[in-house]
């Protein structure tokens, strides 16, 4: 009798944590599904408005799709921390965005060092108080065949690519979560999703920056899960070929590479001025992933074949 009582006593008890895991699990899903919907346009207009005073960093700001990034914050009256290595082209933002009545600053940093990312977050503070939204933008291509890369430069890249961005994340969160809200952009590629679509990648060169795009967007999706029950977004951009700096700046010892792909498909390319508007309409969407420009008919194809191939299964 008392087997027959403890035997019953374990299934009551097994169904019980059964049946709460399943409503856990459902309620996570609820709360994640938030994230996913699309937010109507009357509701993004109305998320667009709210972001005047809010401060934003952007990193890699000096050109390219950071300077677009900057361009398209000022217009909403945001307040602008602009860094790079190099501030040539912040400077100029700033003061450009002076004369318009937007409040903005540069501050040059190498996102190489840890130290020096810690103290970046510590100048916007002492500016401004606070960071609403943190674009990890900055990022450089390195190309090597996978049997003469060196080390020091592959760790390098990442440590821009990726490191960088997990780094600033978590100085921002804190002061996110004090205030009750925030936003965390990551720029990827179409290639962190399909990383052989490029010839570059074809011709197995640039396997660091496909890895770290990839590493962006897996983790993205991990904080986002982290921040589910929080009023802190994550969001991802992931533009196909634009047409900036980012080629010249190519590092490694195949970097002519990158010069010849980027001449033969420029036409091709999106410029950043749409890719920053695209992303910012993204930013008060929902969903996690942003495919700016052309990314967007490229994820819709991919999309398509991958629902004809799974049909045909």
């Amino acid at each position: 009798m008392k087997k027959i009582l403890s035997y019953a006593l374990v299934s009551i008890l097994s169904a019980a944590i059964a049946l709460f895991g399943a409503f856990y699990a459902l309620n996570k899903r609820n709360a994640f599904d938030r994230f996913q919907k699309p937010a109507t346009e009357q509701e993004k207009q109305e998320r667009l408005a709210k972001l005047e005073g809010k401060v934003v960093l952007i990193t890699g700001a000096s050109g390219g799709i950071g300077s677009a990034f900057a361009k398209e914050a000022a217009k909403y009256k945001m307040k602008v921390a602009l860094t790079d290595i190099d501030l040539g082209v912040s400077n100029a933002l700033v003061e450009e965005f002076k004369k318009s009545g937007v409040e903005a600053m540069a501050i040059q940093v190498d996102l190489r060092s840890q130290a020096e990312r810690e103290k970046l977050v510590k100048e916007v503070l002492q500016r401004f108080g606070r960071v609403d939204m943190l674009i990890n933008n900055a990022g450089y291509l390195y190309l090597a065949q996978p049997d003469e890369l060196s080390m020091a430069d592959a760790k390098a890249s990442f440590e821009v690519n990726f490191f960088a961005y997990v780094d600033l994340a978590r100085l921002v969160l804190p002061l996110m979560k004090k205030n009750g809200e925030g936003t965390i952009v990551n720029i990827s590629s179409v290639l962190g999703h399909w990383p052989v679509v490029s010839g570059l990648a074809q011709n197995g060169l640039n396997g660091m920056y496909t890895g770290a795009k990839a590493a962006v967007n897996s983790w993205s999706q991990v904080l986002q899960r982290a921040l589910i029950n929080s009023n802190i977004k994550v969001r991802v951009v992931s533009p196909s070929g634009v047409r900036t700096g980012f080629w010249k700046h190519t590092q490694g010892p195949e970097k002519q590479k990158a010069l010849d792909e980027s001449g033969r498909l420029w036409q091709f390319y999106d410029d950043p001025e749409t890719v920053a508007k695209d992303a910012f309409l993204g930013i008060v969407d929902n969903p996690i992933f942003i495919f700016p420009g052309h990314a967007r008919a490229l994820f819709n194809a991919f999309e398509l074949e991958k629902e004809t191939n799974f049909r045909e299964k």
